[in-house]
């Protein structure tokens, strides 16, 4: 009956939604009062406090761990243990090294001392010709 009567009251409209979107519409609505339908994604993942704690207990031991490799040692998800780090404060990286100078690091730095002439020359050669070309 509600189908009909939407469709005699917007005659204008292409579409009208037929008997069973009406129904599970009514539905809804009695079922959650908004006859909205629920985003599934908006669920928070679920995960039980021993895993949680063995999660962090995983990275607190080494802290290069990787997500992946966690998530595979404790028969978990990769997104579950992601999502358990982020909600503790903890954000997954890798460490990096610093570069260390060491003695052989020393040749480089003696060929910086070359390009250094070369401006020095340059500049020098500039303010010769600047003063020749005064001259003629």
């Amino acid at each position: 009956i509600a189908a009909r009567l939407y469709a005699e009251r917007f005659p204008a409209r292409e579409r009208h939604p037929d008997a069973n979107v009406i129904s599970r519409c009514v539905q809804r609505f009695q079922e959650t009062g908004s006859v909205l339908r629920t985003r599934q994604y908006d669920r928070r993942l679920l995960i039980r406090v021993e895993d949680e704690e063995r999660i962090l207990e995983a990275f607190e031991e080494n802290p290069r761990n990787s997500i992946r490799r966690v998530a595979h040692a404790l028969g978990l998800s990769q997104h579950a243990v992601h999502s358990t780090l982020r909600r503790n404060g903890l954000y997954p990286y890798h460490f990096q090294r610093v570069q260390q100078l060491l003695a052989r690091d020393e040749e480089p730095r003696i060929c910086l001392g070359y390009s250094n002439f070369l401006r020095e020359t340059k500049s020098r050669a500039s303010a010769f010709v600047k003063v020749f070309v005064l001259f003629l």
